[in-house]
């Protein structure tokens, strides 16, 4: 059934006249919902095609190019990932969800010092960002090249800053 109610949303949407202030975001916004849908139902042939479908009208959308590189990553295809996470930096600098996923790819595979650069770029731009802190601690933590000291440090500064935060 949510299929079908996504399939209509992008029929009516796609009706619209191009002079339609905001159709190719909408458009975009509803094809990335439906995306991660899909993505979360471990479907990753139908949620790529869905991201496509949305960068096709919208392709500066770092949502959009965000979901793309986490399916990427999911699919083994890390040189993909990198460049959508990358694409999705350069249309929104301080895209927290593209650093993030960008720095917990780079931790999966054992490149803690790009890792790193990017985790300290999201946190310059967002030091108080519990959800940062605890990427970077936990990438820290579980790579083989990582840092425990530094882990327990981050772990440290996100339940200073955010008492109240029980993942840390």
């Amino acid at each position: 059934p949510a299929r079908i109610i996504f399939q209509k949303g992008v029929r009516s949407l796609s009706k619209l006249s191009e002079n339609v202030e905001g159709k190719n975001s909408l458009l975009a916004k509803l094809l990335c919902n439906w995306a991660t849908r899909e993505w979360k139902l471990k479907d990753l042939t139908v949620a790529m095609r869905l991201c496509t479908e949305a960068l096709d009208v919208d392709p500066q959308n770092p949502f959009v190019l965000t979901l793309a590189g986490k399916i990427s990553v999911q699919s083994g295809k890390h040189e993909v990932a990198r460049q959508l996470f990358q694409k999705a930096i350069a249309a929104d600098r301080q895209f927290m969800p593209a650093l993030q996923a960008w720095g917990r790819m780079e931790a999966q595979l054992n490149r803690m010092e790009i890792a790193r650069k990017v985790f300290q770029s999201a946190y310059i731009s967002e030091p108080d960002s519990q959800y940062i802190l605890q990427a970077w601690a936990h990438a820290e933590a579980t790579a083989p090249s990582g840092n425990l000291a530094r882990a327990r440090e981050l772990y440290a500064e996100c339940v200073a800053k955010h008492p109240t935060c029980r993942a840390a």
